[in-house]
């Protein structure tokens, strides 16, 4: 419905009372789709599972640009139709094919964690392990929402059109797409935390030399490297709230992780862009920090972590299926 009155309506005010009402919409199905993932996956296929449902979400993007640009051809209304209709459709395929995975727990001792406050905020509140990890991720989700308002200036600010901008962030998606199912294969053996603070170190790099770009190979190099990020951070990040999470609370700490996200959307574009205007190509070093210190931190959290996520250390609670 939101879709369809955005494609009838020219005021601004307007404009942005249904995009947002579209994002609350939207964001409320992730945490609970990110869930249902860790629900039916076992810990070890968890990250492989990510995986392959990012490389889905980013084939949709790309299959669904190339056909925005068509159906804009003939009238920009149908751009909003067609997503207005698909999105109801998956909303009736959920509704009656696909069925409830939320575990019910048979209550038992949880000896690793010890007696936990009742609530759900007060729980989360509690969990320095996972509060430190959202902080954490901040950082490089920070830098993504930066890059998506200030790349497009510095591509143009040295001299080169908006054609050759898209071009140049096309590469994002076409390097996702390729490479995307190559990453559990790499990276399955290794400490998602060190994963992490490798992610961190590739989006140091992609950002930090965006600023002595000039020309578009160079440009779509940057765009190459912190892309590398993009793909080692989503799914580990996922797969790692999964994990450290209490079964019977899995869509909550999902939510509560998107907000570093929310968090970045809302203050990188004004952070980012005063410090454009008045740091110009420091702005890019300073980025580039911001990267390093996410990397840090993953390692000096390393320890915490890992032995939450270590299995030993972490029984997973007895479990009988919910029903449909």
């Amino acid at each position: 419905m939101v879709l369809l009155a955005l494609s009838f309506t020219d005021d601004k005010w307007s404009i942005g009372l249904l995009l947002g009402a579209m994002g609350a919409a939207l964001n409320l199905a992730r945490p609970a789709f990110s869930a249902m993932i860790a629900d039916l996956i076992p810990p070890a296929d968890r990250m492989r599972a990510y995986t392959l449902n990012y490389w889905a979400i980013n084939l949709g993007f790309s299959g669904a640009a190339l056909l925005a640009g068509v159906v804009a051809h003939y009238d920009y209304r149908l751009i909003f139709m067609v997503n207005a209709a698909a999105i109801a459709a998956t909303g009736l395929i959920v509704l009656f094919l696909v069925p409830e995975t939320k575990p019910t727990l048979v209550p038992v001792p949880d000896t690793a964690r010890g007696a936990q406050p009742r609530g759900a905020l007060r729980t989360i509140a509690r969990d320095r392990v996972f509060l430190a990890f959202v902080g954490l991720t901040f950082l490089p989700a920070f830098l993504m929402s930066s890059l998506e308002v200030l790349l497009p200036l510095q591509v143009t600010g040295v001299g080169l059109s908006e054609q050759q901008y898209s071009w140049i962030i096309a590469t994002n998606g076409v390097i996702i797409v390729v490479g995307q199912l190559f990453v559990p294969r790499l990276v399955g053996r290794a400490r998602r935390t060190r994963v992490l603070a490798l992610a961190s170190l590739f989006w140091a790099a992609g950002v930090g030399l965006t600023g002595l770009a000039t020309g578009v190979p160079v440009f779509m190099f940057t765009v190459l490297v912190w892309t590398i990020g993009e793909m080692l951070q989503t799914p580990a990040n996922s797969a790692t709230v999964a994990d450290l999470a209490p079964a019977e609370m899995r869509g909550r700490y999902q939510a509560a992780f998107s907000l570093s996200y929310q968090a970045a959307t809302l203050t990188a574009p004004v952070l980012g862009g005063l410090a454009l205007q008045y740091l110009g190509a420091g702005w890019w070093l300073l980025a580039a920090f911001i990267g390093l210190a996410s990397a840090g931190g993953n390692l000096l959290a390393e320890r915490s972590r890992e032995r939450r996520l270590a299995p030993p250390a972490r029984p997973e609670p007895v479990l009988e299926p919910a029903a449909a």
